[in-house]
């Protein structure tokens, strides 16, 4: 026999609403295989998609899906041919062709997939002369270094017989003498296109001191053709803050018809020999002599921002496109203008402007996407994003999911740079798209909340955007986990489930996003959240109202018997879908719970029953007593949800499998009894089984353990001491728990 608490309900509330709650999945991870047993992973969400609709899902989102600098084993970001969507190459995720049967499949079950855009950088272009940054690293005076490991430069070689033998002087120093870098390590390394580099073999290192050369006083350091010397900035401590290399050319050492001298300078700054993103220095070759004159002027610097041979033949770009253009004003410094991943992308030119906005137009009508993750958009202006917008929506496009990220924790800044978008989007485009951000905020609270047991976990119900800057709830989407969160101690990594909880049943705090390995494997969440989801779209789905019960200041008290207010979240929901109010607790504590919690009684009244819908609890009900509150014990670490009403016929299975009942029928009477009362209990299999009589607070007044065997059988119990009132019986083994109602007159 099935047990009586099903998904029945599930229809009915279809039909009463089209759809519940949108929610988002995070559809990929950081180290996402590029198949499994032979299955790309974009045909894996295929082959998912309608058991992710069934759960609730309206959006996912998938990985950056143009094609990277560095082929499939890269997840994307390092964006190179942005309308190359698997059809000229293969990517990581798969081909073009199953794309587009995902896509079609998605339209099918009520599913739009939503592209992972990336603005900000670019990589993977042809290296082209860049008169901007040769400018800049001749002319750098402060502000932020161009990075090293972005720029080659070159100087010509004359046919042999010129001047072009003999030996080189090359200064070395920082261009600011900033101590911000001194001591600071670099490569150096020259070769030309006869004798190239050899990166493999070891490097020389320069001499500790005295190597300024003649200027200084001082001897020169060798610097040999093609091998790599180890520098550091020198300061006034250490020689005179300049590094002489001598390079000797013979005619065996270029072409006999003219060539190249080819410079490289990058950072080594970190431990395994790479440089740290966003620690350059300012390191140039002031000065190069030979045979008496200072040519280093004519060094040219070189980038790889040439994007114009591409597979697809669409999408072009060169230097203009890239920060420094010389166009527009920077110091490739702060949020905007900082060069943190490969070439940065200089939104403000109008041709660059024109080329996104047609790429991102192109996604919509010739991919079939239907919403965009907008990723890091501190890093580029307000006036962008919003004109692209309003790009879009003159077009005729109005995605629903439009979410930008933000790395950061606080909820103001995070509400400032949606203001900013906001502000910068024509009225018709406010009122079609909302802008959206991920609120870092609330999942930093939440991370503490799980796994930090010295927090206060009522700080976040003061963290979110909304709760803490007075965002809308339609401006913002909350998340648990996800790709950048995957070095050791950034995951949340103890009980995520209760974060979940707490975004999964708290309408009012933003859309929710569900990260794919917290849903799957490893973390296997998929019938807990699927059961949150199906509690919000029943009877929270479109609440007005919400009431922080174990808030500081609260105005409900609370009555801890067991476990800590600064270690729980109670709150109540109201005015939802159902027309039943929801209250929630989730208990962070090691500890069990145990409390009497006051409640809003705008919609309730002292007698009202309220049901634990998810079977978390100690008893199956709770009922609001003279004193307007209801008694809730949870065991550590766990979450509940009550809803208003005796809904023991719509409890809500979180198992992954329909669980099958071995109790055929439980049978009380008299009810209403006196003194004693008689329990019929049919069986379909075996089983030892706990019988218990529970108050109307959960609390268990007597319980025997019995043997039961298969068909019905029959116990007495006599119960004269108790008080008239309300009572349940339970019958609980270590799979399935039966409950009935019972009155004692």
């Amino acid at each position: 026999m099935k047990r009586a608490f099903t998904f029945f309900l599930s229809t009915l509330f279809l039909l009463q609403i089209s759809k519940g709650q949108d929610v988002m999945m995070q559809g990929w991870y950081w180290d996402y295989p590029s198949s499994v047993s032979g299955v790309k992973h974009i045909s894996l969400l295929d082959q998912k998609a309608q058991a992710l609709s069934d759960a609730g899902f309206t959006y996912i989102w998938l990985p950056p899906l143009s094609e990277s600098s560095v082929g499939v084993t890269s997840t994307g970001y390092d964006v190179k041919d942005y309308y190359n969507l698997g059809q000229y190459s293969s990517a990581r995720w798969g081909i073009r062709p199953q794309l587009d049967n995902l896509i079609n499949t998605f339209d099918n079950v009520g599913i739009e997939a939503v592209a992972d855009m990336i603005y900000n950088h670019r990589d993977g272009g042809t290296f082209e002369d860049n008169p901007a940054v040769t400018d800049y690293i001749r002319n750098f005076s402060g502000g932020c270094p161009f990075p090293s490991d972005r720029f080659q430069g070159f100087l010509p070689l004359l046919p042999m017989g010129a001047p072009t033998e003999g030996d080189y002087y090359i200064k070395m120093k920082s261009a600011t003498e900033s101590a911000n870098y001194f001591g600071k390590r670099y490569y150096l390394i020259v070769w030309t296109n006869k004798i190239g580099p050899d990166y493999g073999a070891a490097p020389t290192i320069e001499s500790a001191t005295g190597n300024g050369g003649g200027g200084c006083g001082e001897a020169s350091d060798p610097l040999f053709l093609g091998k790599r010397k180890l520098v550091y900035i020198d300061d006034a401590s250490v020689s005179c803050k300049i590094d002489e290399f001598k390079l000797t050319l013979t005619s065996s050492d270029f072409n006999p018809a003219g060539d190249t001298l080819w410079f490289k300078m990058y950072n080594v700054n970190n431990a395994n020999g790479a440089a740290d993103l966003g620690d350059m220095s300012d390191h140039h070759p002031y000065e190069i002599y030979h045979n008496g004159s200072d040519i280093a002027n004519q060094l040219t610097y070189q980038t790889a921002t040439n994007f114009n041979n591409l597979l697809s033949g669409r999408g072009g770009m060169n230097w203009q496109d890239f920060r420094p253009n010389g166009i527009e004003g920077t110091n490739l410094c702060g949020d905007e203008d900082a060069m943190l991943f490969y070439y940065d992308v200089e939104q403000e030119n109008n041709n660059t402007r024109d080329s996104l906005f047609e790429w991102t137009k192109w996604m919509w009508q010739d991919a079939g996407i239907r919403g965009y993750r907008i990723d890091a958009v501190k890093h580029f202006s307000g006036s962008f994003f919003g004109d692209m917008m309003d790009y879009l929506y003159d077009n005729g496009i109005a995605p629903g999911m439009v979410v930008g990220e933000s790395y950061d924790f606080d909820a103001a800044t995070l509400n400032g740079r949606l203001t900013n978008i906001t502000n910068n989007m024509d009225a018709d485009t406010k009122g079609a798209i909302d802008i959206r951000m991920f609120d870092f905020s609330l999942r930093n609270s939440l991370e503490n909340a799980c796994d930090n047991g010295n927090y206060d976990t009522r700080n976040v119900f003061q963290s979110s955007m909304v709760d803490a800057a007075g965002t809308s709830p339609f401006n913002v989407v909350t998340f648990v986990n996800n790709h950048d969160f995957r070095d050791p101690g950034m995951p949340v990594d103890n009980e995520p489930i209760l974060a979940y909880a707490y975004i999964l049943t708290n309408n009012q705090v933003g859309l929710p996003c569900v990260f794919y390995t917290d849903y799957y494997a490893p973390n296997n969440l998929e019938a807990e959240i699927n059961g949150l989801l199906e509690t919000h779209n029943r009877y929270i789905f479109g609440a007005s109202d919400r009431d922080y019960l174990n808030n500081w200041s609260s105005a409900y008290p609370s009555n801890f018997i067991a476990g800590l207010a600064n270690k729980s979240l109670i709150y109540q929901i109201r005015n939802g879908v159902s027309g039943k109010d929801v209250v929630v607790a989730i208990n962070f504590s090691q500890g069990p719970l145990r409390v009497d919690q006051t409640l809003n009684m705008s919609n309730l009244a002292v007698g009202d029953t309220l049901t634990d819908i998810l079977s978390t609890s100690a008893a199956p009900f709770t009922l609001v007593n003279s004193s307007n509150q209801i008694y809730m014990e949870l065991p550590p670490r766990s979450y509940g949800v009550w809803v208003q009403g005796d809904l023991q016929d719509e409890v809500i299975l979180t198992a992954q499998e329909e669980v099958v009942s071995t109790v055929q029928s439980l049978d009380i009477f008299p009810n209403p009894f006196s003194e004693k009362l008689s329990i019929d209990i049919t069986m379909e299999a075996p089983g030892m089984w706990t019988i218990s009589l529970l108050d109307v607070l959960g609390r268990e007044l007597y319980a025997i353990k019995k043997e039961l065997s298969v068909g019905s059988q029959s116990m007495e119990l006599s119960l004269p001491a108790f008080p008239q009132g309300l009572y349940f019986i339970n019958l609980q083994s270590n799979k399935e728990s039966v409950t009935r109602k019972l009155m004692k007159e």
